[in-house]
């Protein structure tokens, strides 16, 4: 079974290679030189879509999607733009409980 990491400091000298070998979007880097990182990444989805605060974004929305965690409750979504108002009215569920399951799912073959 994977063990996961927990997103906090302790972990932000991790970068890169966070490649699922399904066929979805690539994670972006907790920060650095890489653009963009989380945290450009969820400002940008914060401006451009008005997603609250509580948001991550994991992975880009370049394929018309992409996942957010959510900082309070710990779940993350898989995030369809065509849902995307829908989602902004809390009406779109969570896919995973956990961030722990979604890495899990995440880095699991798809076979």
């Amino acid at each position: 079974m994977l063990q996961i990491l927990i997103l906090d400091s302790s972990i932000s000298s991790i970068r890169g290679g966070f490649i699922s070998p399904r066929l979805v979007a690539e994670l972006l880097d907790i920060e650095g030189a890489s653009i963009p990182a989380i945290p450009d990444q969820t400002e940008y989805v914060r401006d451009r879509y008005g997603i609250q605060g509580k948001y991550l974004a994991l992975t880009s929305d370049e394929s018309g999607g992409m996942y957010l965690y959510d900082k309070g409750d710990s779940v993350v979504y898989d995030i369809d733009i065509l849902v995307l108002n829908d989602f902004i009215k809390r009406k779109v569920p969570a896919r995973w409980a956990t961030f722990n399951d979604f890495l899990t799912w995440y880095f699991e073959s798809s076979v």
